[in-house]
């Protein structure tokens, strides 16, 4: 989160994309604000966008594991790729729940999300990424990688 050992400007700026990004939340939750704290949720999902391109991250709050799914097939690892969004939306994240007092902030900020390589991906297809991404929503329940 925010230290006082932190440049000025890099305050600043993350609490402007935090107040984004809280702002989002508070959207999403608008009509049941008890949700908002995360309490009773098993799994939180963001779909991302990103360089043209969308993925899905997975925060299992229940089992304590985070997913990347992304059907681009693609050797490239979690550093050279999703790293920093990826890490940017755990910071996030992580302090959105502990706003809440939620039991698992200290997981969802320290621990780097699984990629997730389907065995449908794809390595062409750069039209039909929105439609990878709901599937990936809808039948996505918590199975370990290799499920």
């Amino acid at each position: 989160m925010i230290t006082k050992d932190m440049p000025e400007w890099k305050k600043e700026d993350e609490e402007k994309q935090y107040a984004t990004f809280s702002e989002s939340m508070d959207i999403e939750f608008e009509k049941d604000a008890e949700l908002s704290t995360m309490q009773h949720i098993q799994m939180a999902f963001f779909p991302i966008i990103a360089h043209e391109h969308y993925y899905l991250v997975v925060f299992n709050l229940l089992k304590d594991t985070s997913v990347i799914i992304d059907n681009l097939k693609s050797s490239q690892t979690y550093d050279t790729k999703y790293k920093q969004v990826c890490d940017l939306l755990r910071k996030l994240f992580s302090r959105h729940l502990e706003e809440y007092h939620h039991p698992k902030v200290i997981e969802v900020l320290t621990k780097k999300p699984t990629i997730i390589r389907p065995k449908w991906a794809t390595k062409d297809n750069a039209t039909d990424y929105g439609n990878f991404l709901m599937m990936h929503m809808e039948r996505y329940y918590g199975e370990i990688a290799k499920n």
